[in-house]
């Protein structure tokens, strides 16, 4: 604890290492011999025997009545003579005896200190080792820490080198262009169809068209993500030198089961699905239309990447770990299912294509 008086002109504060346990040091021993005002604390670790602590805690107590005495001597001189100090005829008798028991008080207070800085030295000189040990003990953990890190980097960089040629990589990525490929064209050839059999129906959101769209409504029936097993398994990528995490590996979050396929303005065609938008920046929500091209909505239908999402993950690109789906998926198994949903897309578009007419029954 350190305090120092208001009572006199020098900046003299007093330190003292209290090792009573009390509920409160604000009404501790000390606060109650010098006052709260002028006092504060610090908590300082420090080890010590039995005997130690036992005879640092004597010294301290005697430090502080000594100190406490002196300072009531001084009080009451202060008191006694404030008035008088004011007074032109006696003030200089009046401020003569209240210099003297600054004076009386300094030299007492020097007195206490000299008499307890033996004991401070021993405190702080073992508080300083202890700081020693503890800073050494930090910088060595650093050390360990910044060691074990190079080398989960160094595994991760040589897992990215591996994956940067694999041939299981290229089928995957000529796989997946491949199948938006297919997606766009049988689509964009769809909707040609679509457009000379004449123009689509009306589309409205629920009871509230707040924008009506002309299209149809197409029915998708995606494959079961079941049926292609450990396609969905995180992948094994040394992730030791990012904190704790966890893998985003979903491959129906651009799946829905009901899209409207509707003409632009300027001639061509795109996906419409109903969510909820935010109305302004309230809580409130309504009905609305998502929209994307064709070239959009093929490219959604596979994924792309798998993301490693850490407990500090922020919205910056450098907070996550993204990985191509491409360089972790097996292709025995990948390749099917981008072929499948391709299929899938297509299908549910073709569907829309009226075929030829039924001949009466006779």
């Amino acid at each position: 604890m350190t305090w120092r008086t208001y009572s006199v002109d020098e900046d003299d504060q007093l330190t003292v290492y209290w090792f009573r346990k009390e509920l409160d040091w604000r009404t501790g021993y000390v606060a109650s011999a010098l006052g709260v005002e002028g006092l504060s604390h610090e908590y300082v670790d420090v080890l010590g025997t039995a005997d130690e602590i036992t005879g640092w805690t004597a010294a301290a107590t005697v430090y502080v009545d000594e100190v406490a005495l002196a300072v009531a001597e001084l009080n009451r001189v202060k008191w006694r003579t404030w008035r008088w100090r004011r007074r032109p005829l006696v003030r200089r008798s009046a401020d003569a005896k209240y210099n003297e028991a600054k004076a009386r008080y300094l030299q007492r207070v020097r007195a206490a200190v000299s008499v307890y800085q033996p004991v401070r030295d021993v405190i702080e000189q073992r508080v300083a080792e202890q700081e020693a040990i503890r800073l050494a003990e930090a910088e060595r953990s650093r050390r360990e820490w910044e060691r074990r890190q190079r080398e989960a980097e160094a595994r991760f960089e040589a897992w990215q080198q591996r994956q940067a040629g694999s041939h299981d990589s290229v089928r995957n990525e000529q796989a997946r262009a491949e199948a938006v490929r297919t997606v766009i064209e049988g689509i964009t050839a769809t909707a040609a169809v679509l457009e000379k059999a004449g123009r689509p129906g009306r589309a409205v959101i629920d009871d509230k068209p707040r924008e009506v769209l002309h299209g149809w409504w197409v029915d998708f029936d995606w494959p079961d993500v079941s049926d292609f097993p450990g396609l969905d398994t995180p992948p094994d990528v040394p992730v030791d030198h990012l904190p704790s995490g966890n893998w985003d590996v979903d491959l129906c979050l651009y799946l829905p089961d009901r899209m409207l396929f509707t003409p632009t303005p300027f001639g061509e065609y795109q996906f419409a699905t109903v969510v909820s938008e935010r109305i302004g920046s309230s809580d409130y929500t309504r009905p609305g239309w998502w929209k994307r091209d064709i070239e959009e909505f093929a490219e959604d239908l596979f994924p792309d990447w798998v993301t490693y999402h850490t407990a500090f993950s922020g919205i910056g690109p450098d907070e996550d770990l993204r990985i191509p789906f491409t360089d972790h998926a097996d292709p025995a198994v990948f390749v099917p299912y981008v072929r499948a949903v391709a299929q899938q897309a297509l299908a549910g578009v073709r569907a829309l294509v009226p075929g030829p007419p039924q001949p009466k029954p006779m």
